[in-house]
């Protein structure tokens, strides 16, 4: 599905990095919507709740490449999310190889599960790149406030000259805000990117008492934390996330312009 409110790509480049866009692409978040699915199946095989002769054919499925990216956009705006069309062609690729496994694509989770669980990988991209885009604005500020220690300039109170002061006091300023937008979203990364598996009603009640279990597999495999409980109906991870992204690409895309100039 084409978005009439995307930028076209002679304008993309002033509010987004080709890091970020190819992190970001449709095809891209796909591919994590079904990594989901695929490691939720090897986690319930491992545990003997589905035939581990599914796992081939669901794998075989779970690629991005096999699906049309803008007809399930098409499905999405009709179905008001990304889940249900995805998960059906998912059901009909595996079905192609082996009708059996099509039944166990998504077994025990709902499609928030899938929704929040992608989000939350998709979030983990985006951090990775501006990380390296804030690695290199600090060290370009820290080079530049050393080069320019006793270079002066004229420092600006109410928008008027004051008193002069070093360059350099100025771009280490630059420095030590990015470096504290780095750590942030450093602890982000790793405390508020967590596993989203509760199920229908979030109790897992569907895989009776292996649910724990499940979660706690599904959670490896995707290399996140497993959280206390689910928390589909708190979103407060989510907004600290969104204001520590805020606060980052911000200083991330003034300092690179700053830098290069």
């Amino acid at each position: 599905m084409t978005n009439p409110l995307s930028l076209a790509g002679l304008l993309s480049p002033m509010m987004s990095s080709s890091g970020m866009r190819e992190a970001l692409s449709d095809r891209a978040r796909l591919q994590r919507m079904l990594d989901f699915e695929l490691a939720l199946a090897r986690a319930q095989a491992a545990l003997g709740l589905i035939p581990a002769l599914a796992i081939d054919a669901i794998a075989n499925a779970a690629r991005a490449e096999h699906y049309d990216v803008n007809a399930l956009g098409e499905e999405t705006q009709i179905c008001g999310n990304a889940a249900a069309p995805v998960l059906q062609a998912l059901a009909a690729q595996v079905t192609k190889t082996d009708a059996t496994a099509a039944a166990c694509v998504n077994l025990g989770a709902s499609p928030r599960d899938l929704i929040d669980t992608a989000l939350v990988l998709d979030l983990r991209a985006a951090i990775d790149v501006l990380l390296g885009d804030l690695n290199r604005a600090v060290d370009g500020f820290a080079a530049l406030a050393g080069r320019h220690r006793r270079t002066g300039t004229v420092g600006r109170v109410g928008l008027r000259h004051a008193l002069p002061m070093p360059l350099g006091l100025k771009l280490a300023g630059y420095a030590t805000a990015l470096a504290r937008s780095r750590d942030r979203l450093r602890r982000l990364r790793r405390e508020a990117l967590v596993l989203q598996f509760g199920g229908e009603a979030g109790t897992l009640a569907s895989l009776n008492e292996r649910g724990l279990d499940v979660a706690e597999r599904l959670a490896a495999l995707l290399d996140l934390p497993l959280p206390e409980a689910p928390w589909h109906s708190h979103r407060d991870r989510l907004a600290e996330i969104a204001c520590g992204l805020q606060f980052s690409r911000g200083l991330a895309a003034r300092s690179r312009v700053t830098c290069r100039c």
